[in-house]
């Protein structure tokens, strides 16, 4: 059996603004996931144990989720709590390198055997800081086979929207009306193609049908975890109807999106039978999710501020900083839980 092995890579990148935007008029693209040249790799042969340590910190940072809010703890509490965590990874994979003399358009890539998925190496120290704070940052599993990015004249998105989420969501109608306002608004343009499935009257074959369609999928509301190694994740669709999306039928898909982001609980999860693991290994160019529980409020704001920035014209490494740095600035742990898998490139390619 092959040793688990941990990359960490560096990248150069061309400057940016503060929206991830390239400011040095080079064109990005976007037609390849290929492994971007690299100022330092780290591989790290994993110790003895380090996957049932990996398993540990999830469960560490579980329970400092549940704790942290009853104590009134504000965005230093959250980043000092964090950057401890991350610490305690530096004893089994080193140090991360130096990036204090770097820009900060340098983004930080950690290649993982999905084994490894578990470890919150977004919480390491870099800079004094967590490097999810510091750097745009992207998890590539050693299983991800990533369809490359494609200049596209027409962006299709596909906004699901649940239907009597059970226990109840007051967020979710919110984020889907926020959603369609702004890819309308996008769409002056014409190069954004939106449509919205609903589980009323539906099945989940149309919805399948929909994500073949589809180069941007974004789906809200509840998911259960595979808990033991003959069970599977899904997403509630339907809490009325019981209706859902088993990770068993993502597995069927011929055609994934570039783009498939799970807004819901623990959707980033990588192990086998999670979401994230199943978006990945189908060939899905980029997977966003959330490694750990996710409160009502972040959910509902988190995914305009993103889509905005990928709209306009950064890299989705870049967004996703860009939203840890504003929910840390509102002292919401979900910055701890973003995860995105993919290797660098704008989605809004043309």
């Amino acid at each position: 059996m092959p040793r688990a092995v941990l990359t960490v890579s560096i990248r150069s990148a061309p400057p940016t603004d503060d929206r991830g935007v390239e400011t040095n008029g080079a064109t990005d693209t976007g037609s390849s996931l290929e492994q971007p040249a690299a100022a330092e790799v780290r591989v790290i042969h994993a110790q003895a144990g380090l996957a049932e340590h990996a398993r540990r910190c999830h469960a560490t940072l579980m329970y400092r989720l549940m704790v942290l809010p009853t104590v009134g703890a504000n965005a230093t509490d959250y980043e000092r709590t964090a950057l401890g965590l991350g610490r305690q990874l530096e004893a089994p994979l080193g140090a991360l390198p130096d990036l204090s003399d770097t820009p900060e358009s340098r983004a930080v890539h950690f290649h993982l055997s999905p084994e490894l998925g578990e470890l919150p190496v977004e919480l390491m120290p870099c800079n004094g800081r967590p490097v999810c704070l510091e750097r745009p940052l992207n998890r590539l599993l050693s299983s991800h086979r990533a369809r490359p990015l494609q200049p596209r004249q027409t962006w299709k998105v596909l906004l699901v929207n649940g239907h009597q989420p059970s226990p109840p969501l007051p967020w979710l109608a919110d984020e889907h009306a926020s959603l369609t306002r702004l890819f309308d608004e996008h769409d002056a343009a014409r190069d954004i193609e939106v449509a919205t499935w609903s589980p009323v009257g539906n099945s989940v074959t149309s919805l399948l049908n929909g994500i073949e369609w589809a180069d941007v999928v974004h789906i809200s509301g509840h998911v259960f975890s595979a808990e033991t190694p003959d069970t599977e994740a899904w997403i509630q669709l339907d809490g009325e109807q019981d209706l859902r999306l088993t990770a068993s039928n993502l597995a069927t898909l011929k055609s994934p999106p570039r783009l498939f982001w799970v807004n819901g609980c623990s959707s980033g999860r990588s192990d086998i039978g999670q979401i994230a693991r199943t978006l990945t290994d189908i060939g899905c160019t980029h997977v966003i999710g959330s490694f750990l529980p996710i409160g009502d409020g972040p959910a509902g704001i988190i995914s305009p501020h993103l889509y905005r920035r990928l709209l306009a014209g950064a890299e989705v490494g870049h967004a996703c900083l860009s939203l840890r740095r504003l929910l840390h600035e509102q002292a919401d742990p979900a910055w701890w839980s973003l995860v995105c898998y993919g290797l660098p490139g704008r989605l809004f390619a043309r």
